[in-house]
């Protein structure tokens, strides 16, 4: 009889031989948590490996921290140079317009490579 686990940290479902208490998830290490009963398996299968085919290992509401990390420093760069901008502008309009051209390219090279990044984590998750 196999059961079904799942990981409360990562979410990924598992399927394995009924009878082995505290079990840990192969993608993230925790402990897996039963959560239903499925017929099927026997005597003498693999108890540590999940049953091809039987349950994805999918999640798609997964998303990276790095990807959002790097959104939020590219949104605060344009935000911090439009700032700059404004307060230099009546006083030094040439190191103004610098800082908010610099601040600008910057952040928008931060926001390219958090879309490059969740993007990536996209195709990653459809396998």
């Amino acid at each position: 009889m196999l059961v079904v686990y799942r990981c409360a940290k990562c979410g990924f479902e598992h399927a394995y031989e009924a009878g082995v208490q505290g079990r840990k998830c192969p993608e993230c290490q925790s402990v897996l948590v039963e959560t239903r009963e499925v017929v099927g398996g026997g005597e003498g299968a693999d108890n540590n490996a999940p049953v091809p085919g039987q349950y994805s290992a999918v999640n798609y509401g997964e998303t990276n921290g790095v990807a959002a990390v790097l959104k939020l420093i590219g949104i605060s760069l344009i935000g911090i140079g439009v700032i700059v901008f404004a307060v230099l502008v009546g006083e030094i309009a040439a190191a103004a317009v610098a800082v908010l051209i610099s601040c600008g390219v910057s952040g928008i090279m931060f926001l390219g490579f958090s879309e490059i990044i969740r993007l990536l984590q996209e195709l990653v998750n459809k396998q």
